[in-house]
């Protein structure tokens, strides 16, 4: 079967990445003609890249500001010092000559004064209508000429500001939504603020506009008559949110009826440079190229849209803040540090205070004064340094060049390298994208919409590492269940996870091993039939073998109906005894619940002994080349099997060696129930080995006393008195729990034998076992 080329799967995540890169380009150039992709889309393309350059910024970290920028607040302080927003317009005329009075260079307003100020109630006038004189007197002290006269004294360094509450793009809306065309509407606007628009006029005629996707204002709220027409300048203040409510770029010019207007960062920076903005614009209406008419080498980089991607300095207040009261006060006395900050400044003015609702969602902060968004744009300005798209290093195809051909190339990567250099790769190729983007890009103010690339890897990353775990998975469930059969789990996991290991070869490793046995399978299974005797081991051998497996045994082999498992090999387990018995415990109690079916079904008694024994063995693939299997050989093996034989002669189920209880730490033994029984020198072993019971539940004390005492009698050669205390022990046995003990009734046997025949002078009171 020929096998699945995995990299293919990463083509629908490159299509769906480079869709969202397409969008993203169109719809940044007003050439999104589709409502679906321009309304669904697009915003969410936007919004991406948006959470992205919004993450560059806050790495690349603060820059100091690289104009002289004050931004004059109306702070908490100052509302509640100088009256409820909005103030008198007298407050503002006093504040403007302030600020021009305290050395500063240019003013903007981020405030419109849409309605007259009415202090004297038209009642008044009208009844001192007939006194000419008297009513001019009246009107002295009204707020407006007041502020009208400042701003007739301050006109060349002073900027008004307007802003829109009907604004469209005529291209994607039918004109019942955006009546571009509507003459009354665009007199008005003609009205209130055409002579600040800028010299030049939009070089296409009026039905063009109409097909335009360039911003057009249909009704503005501007200056009241007695302000605008004194002024020379206004600019526009209205904000330009992306659709997560983050303000990342800056609406630098809008349309009306053919007339450009500038934005109050922009018509600030002309009085500052003291110089002319021009535009050139595409045959398809959109701009070509912005610049300062001083300094045609170094053009101002726009969207083709006429926005400018904002180049913020910090999080809130990077720039320098100065409350209303404290300008007033540096007027009145001497506040050296308040006259220094102003002088030669440019200065913004605006509302910081929180219950006037002027804070808005900056990449670094989402909690700013609106003004400080035109004082980034205007410092953008100054400095020459707004965000540049790949666009406007002419460099428009890179970003989808890069999505296409690093998302075939890692796909192709991710699909032949192995996890762990996959991962690498990974790792490595987003640590080098980012250091170039920040470093080699972002840090020269070049802002790559490198966001759907990143998304992208990462999901042709997971994607393809997903699938080829699935498959590797299904390969080795396959694998899993075919060895299952034969191997331990533990042994067919170390396989799967290194099939290296599979080959002949082994380790010394200190390892617990138990074997269990029935007794009279020989007798009981002669009687049976074939089908019955396989099904009757089914049963046990599976309720047996779960519990190896349940306990975390390796199971090493059946032979017959014995069972032989081992603990801490192939993985390395340090509680590896208290599991071996544990599992001997439970195998045992099983049994017992398990034995009256056996003895319904099969017509047989059930009961089966089990030896335990821990020590240094060689484990591993054991066998030929062609045919082996995991498993362990040693003296401590033989042991065990030894042990298990025992049982018999001591009618215990459980048996283990001092070896072994070497492994139970001390604070655990009291869990388990074990007595000294004997010291045994096995077949073909010189040296006597103690033999411990465990016992699957406790045994009472007082048993255990005289069984005690019976041993030493015993070891003395006081056959008559270690035959007293036996009988007692296994009498009182069974009057607690209702069983003799049968190691003390093994112990009367054999001080009968010894009376009868002796041991000889060198007897060290051990016991040979002769036979396996």
């Amino acid at each position: 079967m020929k096998k699945f080329p995995v990299w293919v799967i990463a083509l629908p995540v490159i299509a769906v990445a480079s869709v969202f890169q397409i969008t993203f380009d169109l719809g940044e150039q007003g050439r999104l003609d589709s409502k679906f992709m321009r309304e669904h889309i697009y915003p969410v393309a936007q919004t991406t890249n948006g959470l992205m350059t919004n993450i560059k910024f806050r790495i690349r970290g603060p820059r100091p500001p690289e104009s002289k920028i004050v931004i004059v607040e109306a702070d908490e302080d100052s509302l509640s010092t100088l009256g409820r927003w909005p103030w008198h317009r007298e407050v503002y005329a006093q504040l403007i000559h302030a600020i021009f009075s305290l050395g500063a260079k240019s003013l903007a307003l981020d405030v419109a004064f849409s309605e007259p100020e009415e202090l004297i109630p038209p009642d008044v006038y009208k009844s001192f209508e007939s006194n000419r004189r008297l009513v001019d007197q009246l009107k002295s002290f009204e707020g407006d000429p007041m502020l009208g006269n400042v701003v007739q004294k301050y006109r060349k360094r002073l900027v008004l500001g307007f802003s829109s509450d009907l604004e469209c793009q005529p291209k994607y809306f039918p004109l019942s939504e955006c009546p571009a065309n509507d003459a009354g509407l665009l007199d008005d606007v003609k009205e209130q603020v055409g002579k600040f628009s800028l010299p030049s006029d939009y070089p296409f005629d009026q039905d063009f506009t109409l097909k335009s996707p360039f911003k057009q204002l249909l009704r503005v709220f501007s200056n009241i008559p007695v302000l605008r027409e004194p002024a020379l300048h206004s600019g526009y203040f209205g904000v330009d949110p992306d659709q997560d409510g983050y303000i990342r770029r800056y609406s630098l010019v809008s349309l009306s009826d053919r007339k450009i207007y500038p934005s109050l960062a922009l018509a600030l920076a002309r009085i500052a440079r003291d110089d002319e903005f021009k535009i050139d614009f595409e045959s398809n209406g959109r701009v070509r190229k912005a610049w300062f008419a001083k300094d045609p080498e170094h053009p101002v980089p726009l969207t083709p849209l006429g926005f400018m991607n904002l180049n913020f300095k910090g999080p809130s207040r990077s720039y320098k803040y100065i409350p209303v009261l404290d300008v007033f006060r540096a007027l009145d006395s001497d506040k050296p540090e308040i006259k220094e900050a102003l002088r030669d400044a440019n200065v913004l003015f605006g509302v910081s205070a929180i219950g006037i609702y002027d804070m808005r969602a900056f990449p670094f902060d989402s909690n700013t004064p609106g003004v400080e968004g035109h004082a980034t744009a205007f410092d953008n300005l100054m400095a020459g340094d707004p965000l540049r798209s790949a666009g406007s290093i002419r460099m428009g195809w890179l970003p989808l060049a890069l999505l296409a051909g690093l998302g075939l190339l890692f796909a192709y990567f991710f699909s032949v390298l192995e996890a762990i250099p996959s991962v690498l790769v990974f790792v490595g190729f987003m640590s080098i994208l980012g250091w170039a983007d920040l470093q080699l890009l972002f840090s020269r103010n070049i802002n790559l919409p490198t966001a759907f690339l990143v998304l992208e890897i990462l999901g042709i990353f997971a994607l393809i590492l997903s699938v080829r775990y699935i498959l590797e998975e299904r390969n080795k469930k396959f694998v899993r269940e075919a060895f299952s059969k034969y191997l331990a789990p533990q042994v067919v996991d170390l396989v799967l996870e290194d099939p290296s290991r599979l080959t002949v070869g082994g380790e010394r490793k200190e390892i617990t091993i138990l074997f269990s046995d029935l007794r009279g399978f020989t007798s009981f299974s002669e009687n049976m039939d074939p089908k019955t005797l396989t099904q009757f081991l089914n049963e046990y051998l599976s309720e047996m073998t779960d519990i190896v497996f349940e306990y975390k045994g390796t199971l090493d082999k059946y032979i017959g109906d014995a069972i032989m498992a081992f603990w801490g090999a192939p993985l390395d387990q340090p509680d590896q005894v208290e599991l071996a018995w544990g599992a001997a415990i439970a195998m045992t109690k099983r049994l017992r619940e398990i034995a009256p079916g056996f003895k319904a079904r099969y017509g047989i008694d059930v009961s089966a002994g089990i030896g335990i024994n821990s020590g240094v063995v060689s484990v591993g693939n054991m066998g030929s080349k062609r045919i082996f299997e995991y498993t362990v050989i040693g003296d401590h093996v033989n042991l065990a099997s030894r042990l298990e034989s025992l049982t018999r002669l001591y009618g215990c189920d459980i048996l283990t060696t001092r070896e072994s209880l070497a492994g139970i730490p001390e604070a655990k033994r009291a869990d388990f129930h074990t007595r000294l029984l004997d010291s045994v020198k096995v077949k073909g072993k010189k040296n006597a080995v103690d033999v411990l019971q465990i016992s699957p539940t406790p045994l009472p004390p007082q048993v255990i006393s005289l069984f005690e005492e019976g041993r030493a009698l015993f070891r003395k050669r006081d056959w008559d008195g270690a035959r007293s205390k036996f009988t007692e022990a296994s009498a009182l046995c069974e009057q607690l729990t209702g069983q003799k003990d049968e190691p003390s009734l093994t112990y009367c046997e054999r001080c009968d034998e010894f009376k009868e025949e002796p041991p000889g002078p060198d007897w060290d009171g051990s016991i040979e076992m002769r036979r396996k």
